[in-house]
């Protein structure tokens, strides 16, 4: 026993030794120190744990440290895994040519390309970043008046990974979309929106006649603002109807879902762990539209107000629009969909009837010439058979 508590003295000593070392890493490196306070705390809290075990939690001890040495030759993995990508700073001009824009990672979405474009133009947006993941349904073919006019920039963005020294295999396409897009473009932006193409972000039902620039410029000393995110579901529609997506789905989740995305200031971003979860320099911070300040990583931060700024998810759309995203479509991490058929059910929320958006539809139309009878040809005909599971 004597031995083992010897031992077991020993293994502290080199965990304390094991976090001095991410300290200079820290330090060296620049991380986040929030990120890097994740970390402290996992190590203090299983010295605590273990200071009166005996026996086979040495041998424990002794895998977990040792894959730590290993992760230690391997300092980019340890940045992506535990502290999340840093972007360094620019010097950029001091006026941006943009105001607000948005930067988005898609796959196969071309059936509603078209009206998620325009409707952000419409509510203020200047310009929008897409990085294309492998999609095969002529998005481009879509997309090519936008970009020749300039409103639309494109990237092809095949699945990236990466595979750490200690054989964890990432794929991070979606980081690396982003990574890019801030590297690249953060001096053309005041404000960059990070979200996805089934995401409508638009001003609250109070403010509809103000576009979102207007109503960024009371958040002007903040890192970012996030965002509630409102998910919808399927309006009992079992094919898309012959209408735009604001106007087809109307009922939600009673509440904000427990997540968010943000609108950001990328000048002033310093790194993200993820699309969630951002970090600022110089002591800025992201607020919630209140200008409450938001804690990343915290499940305290479920945002109940929308009044100003709303985001609305169509997650699920129809129940064939479902059944395309799990069996056809392909998700952007790769291959199929993380989810599962049978989630919809789950995640089918019209608990709550949302009209707010509704005041948009008539411009969104006007500005589309929306043929309700065309669109549904094009994509969803009728003369096409429902697939078993949504019959």
């Amino acid at each position: 026993m004597r031995c083992l508590s010897s031992a077991f003295t020993r293994y502290r000593r080199l965990c304390q030794k094991i976090v001095v070392c991410r300290i200079l890493t820290v330090i060296s490196c620049s991380c986040p120190p929030q990120a890097f306070m994740k970390y402290f705390s996992l190590v203090r809290h299983l010295c605590k744990r273990l200071v009166n075990l005996q026996g086979l939690c040495v041998l424990a001890v002794t895998v977990f440290f040792c894959l730590e040495l290993l992760g230690m030759i391997n300092l980019a993995g340890i940045h992506r895994r535990l502290f999340g990508l840093e972007i360094p700073r620019s010097n950029c001009p001091r006026h941006p040519k943009y105001n607000l824009t948005i930067m988005t990672i898609f796959k196969n979405t071309s059936p509603y390309l078209e009206e998620w474009l325009e409707f952000h133009f419409m509510v203020g947006v200047e310009r929008v970043y897409m990085y294309d993941n492998n999609s095969t349904d002529g998005a481009l073919h879509i997309l090519k008046p936008y970009i020749e006019s300039g409103m639309v920039v494109y990237k092809f963005w095949p699945n990236k990974f990466h595979v750490d020294f200690d054989g964890y295999r990432e794929n991070y396409s979606q980081k690396s979309a982003v990574e890019h897009a801030l590297l690249s473009f953060r001096c053309d932006s005041k404000w960059m929106a990070l979200i996805d193409t089934d995401e409508f972000l638009m001003p609250g039902q109070r403010f509809q006649n103000h576009s979102l620039q207007s109503l960024l410029t009371h958040y002007q000393d903040f890192g970012g603002v996030a965002l509630a995110w409102l998910r919808f579901g399927t309006s009992s529609h079992i094919r898309p109807p012959a209408l735009p997506v604001i106007e087809a789905y109307t009922k939600r989740r009673s509440v904000a879902d427990p997540n968010y995305k943000h609108i950001i200031q990328p000048r002033r971003l310093r790194g993200f762990m993820n699309i969630h979860e951002m970090f600022y320099y110089d002591g800025y911070y992201p607020v919630d539209e209140k200008r409450r300040p938001v804690v990343p990583s915290s499940n305290k931060n479920i945002l109940k107000s929308y009044d100003v700024f709303r985001l609305h998810h169509f997650f699920t759309r129809s129940c064939l629009d479902w059944w395309i995203r799990i069996f056809q479509r392909g998700a952007v991490s790769g291959g199929l969909s993380k989810y599962k058929f049978g989630d919809l059910e789950r995640l089918d929320s019209n608990e709550f009837d949302d009209r707010s958006a509704l005041n948009f539809v008539a411009r969104l139309k006007k500005q589309l010439k929306w043929d309700g009878k065309k669109w549904q040809e094009r994509y969803f005909p009728l003369s096409k058979s429902l697939p078993a599971m949504c019959a």
